[in-house]
């Protein structure tokens, strides 16, 4: 990336429009950026990031405090900046949101943040949110990236070279995006407390299972028992135990169902004997009853019966007579359609001479209108008659008028006009008597069309006749069109339609006569089959009473042998031994419920046995992944993962320092990651050293001097921005700046840092060199920056 032309305005101590053209200073090579210390030499750099980003370069600086206090309430703040990317140029503007004084009255008004960007395809992207995404597109990093790789801050990578190793985590993670590795991590750590919790969950369960276990304490196993309770017994044997104790309590069980069984034998005798001692005076009760009963029901069925026999002769005789109903219900519809047929004719034909007398009377009409026409039309041809005949004989006259002497007569040829012919005073004009023909003319047309539409009529009249003629024809014959014919078609149609209600009332009497024949035939079939029910239900009664009395018979010899007032014995005897029942069951029933809760607590003992020895195994290797992970092993370097990967980048960034500090140094130093940590209690793997390549010895870069540490720190952060360039896949960055730090060094030192700078000028590069230092002045192009308390900064462009 390329800035070409950067414009701001109102923005930080600029108070006005300000334009820095890049393109001046041409593709590669170094450019200083000078001036008064807090003037505003590292706001150019925040506009270009601001242009970019939206923010800012440096972490300190916000967006929102950008607008210049200097400036004009009416100049906007905003930046523009033109950039070359590969072979493309983008423009983009942004402004950010900023609070402004009012331009009238008092008080302040708010902006909203803007940006804008212009693409070489001509398209346009607006919006703060995609004009961010699309930057970042087109550029393939993100601000902290770019503020890494382009801006070299003397605070920045000094703060870099003396970091520990957590402070550099911090820092690289960001850059290189290795938050992944410390939510591995995290996710381990927290996986193993999730397993850990598990595992003193399954373990308080298994225990809770095995305080469930029960016995009688009079039993051996009841000793053997509080040890698996108190913890002192494995779970085989806790198991094993378990067998034993349920096959103990299977063997009671068994026995005591063996007596309950006995006794259940003993009762269903005895209840065996009341119940045929119970059925046999039941019986005799209820015989007693239903010899009542069946006499009453005898005599209601013996009644019904006649009743219904009655009612079913009655229909038969009432759908007799109405056998014919449907036959006549055909006949009467027809005749009633016929009649209804004839009113529509008859009322169509009355409608239809209604018509005959109104196109009559049009005709009348017609002819009146013709023969005022043809009176018109008379007049106004004797109108032009005479006109064009008194019109014709003065044209002797009017030629009279024009002949001069000397000159020849149009007729005659005489040079001499001794008896000029006279003109009458009011003869008609030409032109009047063209208007009075056309006249005459136009009436003849309105008579001729007149007859034409009489003719019409006329026809339309015969043939209407001639149409009503023979539809009365088709009623009867003796009909004929007359002047009373309306007249008699009226009396035939309120006949006709006397004769409609006739057939309606008829209509209405047969299709009920219908409907109850309909009844009929099914109501008679219904009363058959009661008739043939309640004979059947005769039949029974008779039937029941037979039986009720062999039933008694039945009952009386099989408690021959029971005398009746042993019923009190026996009910005594039953009471004592359900009482011995209920108490056998109840023994039982515990017996079951002890069995049944110590099978269930073996299972569960067993099942939840298997679960615990299962989150043992892999508690047990993820606990040793997890240390391994976040460098908790124990006698082992504190090294986390996230580190491991961080050393890797960190190698290859002091690779790359090395290819400038040896030439800073002249080839006496080099840095070196420290790769033994000074104790096993602390995080390490990212600390360095520095090898004294004059006498050999490898120490903390802490004991360099301070011209020392800005050139390994300048080196550092160089070989940083490299690699940041090359992890973000090879991005374009044709501009980089290195703010201050240069006042540390010594005349040979800073000429070695300006060498190492302008090899990186090579291959198209600029680099602008931020610093107040007098001896790099002599740089050619400069842009320098002036600061006035009072208007705000101003910069001047040195090429």
């Amino acid at each position: 990336m390329r800035p070409l032309r950067l414009t701001i305005s109102a923005f930080g101590p600029y108070a006005g429009k300000t334009e820095i053209d890049f393109t001046r200073f041409g593709k590669q090579g170094l450019f200083l950026i000078t001036g008064d210390t807090g003037a505003g030499k590292t706001t150019i750099f925040d506009a270009i990031t601001f242009a970019l980003y939206g923010e800012p370069s440096g972490t300190s600086r916000d967006a929102g405090m950008l607008r210049s206090k200097y400036a004009d309430p009416r100049t906007p703040t905003s930046v523009r900046m033109e950039f070359e990317y590969g072979k493309d140029v983008f423009i983009v503007e942004r402004n950010p949101s900023y609070e402004r004084p009012k331009e009238r009255g008092e008080g302040m008004t708010s902006e909203s943040a803007n940006a804008t960007l212009w693409i070489p395809d001509g398209n346009i992207v607006c919006g703060v949110k995609n004009v961010d995404a699309e930057i970042k597109k087109i550029l393939g990093i993100d601000r902290e990236q770019y503020s890494q790789i382009a801006m070299i801050a003397q605070g920045d990578f000094m703060k870099i070279l003396f970091s520990r190793t957590d402070e550099r985590q911090d820092t690289f993670r960001k850059i290189f995006r290795t938050d992944i590795y410390l939510k591995i991590q995290e996710e381990l750590k927290k996986e193993v407390n999730e397993i850990a919790s598990r595992h003193r969950q399954e373990r308080a369960s298994l225990q809770q299972y095995i305080d469930g276990l029960t016995c009688p304490e009079e039993i051996p196993l009841a000793d053997e028992l509080k040890k698996a309770k108190d913890k002192a017994l494995g779970t085989e044997d806790i198991l094993e135990l378990s067998d034993r104790i349920i096959a103990y309590y299977q063997k009671e069980y068994d026995a005591e169902t063996g007596i309950w069984k006995e006794i259940d034998n003993k009762l269903r005798d005895t209840d065996n004997a009341i119940k045929v001692l119970g059925d046999y005076q039941a019986a005799r009760r209820k015989l007693e009853e239903r010899s009542i009963r069946l006499k009453k029901e005898k005599e209601r069925l013996s009644g019904r019966i006649g009743s219904i026999t009655e009612e079913i002769v009655r229909l038969k005789k009432e759908a007799e007579s109405l056998s014919d109903a449907g036959e006549k219900m055909i006949s009467i519809a027809q005749q009633r359609e016929n009649a209804a047929g004839r009113t529509t004719t008859l009322s169509q034909i009355l409608k239809s001479l209604a018509e005959l007398t109104n196109e009559k009377q049009k005709l009348v009409r017609y002819q009146d209108a013709l023969q005022e026409r043809m009176h018109e039309s008379r007049e106004a041809q004797q109108k032009y008659t005479a006109a064009h005949n008194l019109f014709l004989s003065e044209q002797a006259g009017i030629l009279a008028r024009g002949l001069v002497d000397g000159l020849p007569c149009p007729v005659c040829g005489s040079l001499q006009h001794p008896h000029k012919a006279a003109m009458s005073e009011d003869v008609p004009s030409q032109e009047e008597v063209k208007r009075l023909k056309a006249r005459s003319e136009e009436l003849e047309g309105k008579v001729a069309k007149g007859v034409s539409v009489c003719s019409e009529q006329k026809a339309k009249i015969g043939s209407m006749t001639e149409g009503i003629a023979d539809r009365l024809k088709g009623i009867s014959s003796d009909l004929e069109l007359g002047p009373d014919i309306s007249e008699e078609l009226e009396g035939r149609l309120e006949t006709t339609r006397s004769e409609i209600q006739e057939y309606d009332k008829m209509l209405d009497t047969l299709t009920k006569n219908t409907e109850r024949k309909k009844t009929i035939a099914g109501l008679i079939p219904a009363k058959e089959a009661e008739l043939a029910g309640l004979n059947e239900e005769s039949s029974a009664l008779k039937a029941a009473e037979t039986g009720l009395k062999s039933e008694i018979e039945v009952y009386r010899s099989q408690i021959a042998d029971i005398p009746a007032d042993d019923m009190a014995k026996l009910m005594k005897g039953r009471e004592e031994l359900h009482a011995a029942s209920e108490a056998a069951a109840e023994r039982s029933r515990r017996l079951y419920a002890a069995i049944s809760a110590n099978t269930l607590a073996r299972k569960n003992i067993a099942d939840v046995a298997e679960k615990v020895a299962e989150t043992e195994r892999e508690l047990s290797w993820k606990s040793i992944l997890s240390k391994t992970a976040n460098g908790d092993l124990e006698g082992k370097e504190k090294i986390t993962l996230e580190t491991f990967v961080l050393t890797e980048y960190f190698d290859r960034i002091i690779a790359r320092a090395n290819t400038r500090f040896m030439v800073m140094s002249a080839g006496q130093y080099e840095l070196k990651r420290r790769e033994t940590a000074s104790n096993n209690r602390s995080k390490s793997g990212l600390e360095l050293n520095v090898i004294d390549h004059y006498n050999g010895s490898e120490r903390k870069v802490e004991s360099l001097s301070g011209g020392e540490q800005f050139k390994a720190s300048l080196s550092l952060a160089l070989g940083l921005s490299d690699e940041v360039q090359s992890s973000a896949g090879g991005i374009i960055l044709e501009t980089m700046f290195v703010d201050e730090g240069f006042g540390s060094l010594d005349e040979e030192s800073l000429k070695l840092a300006m060498n190492t700078l302008g090899g990186l000028t090579e291959g198209d590069r600029l680099i602008g060199v931020i610093s107040h230092v007098d001896s790099l002045k002599n740089i050619d192009n400069q842009i320098v920056v002036k600061k006035d308390r009072l208007s705000g900064s101003r910069i001047d462009v040195v090429y």
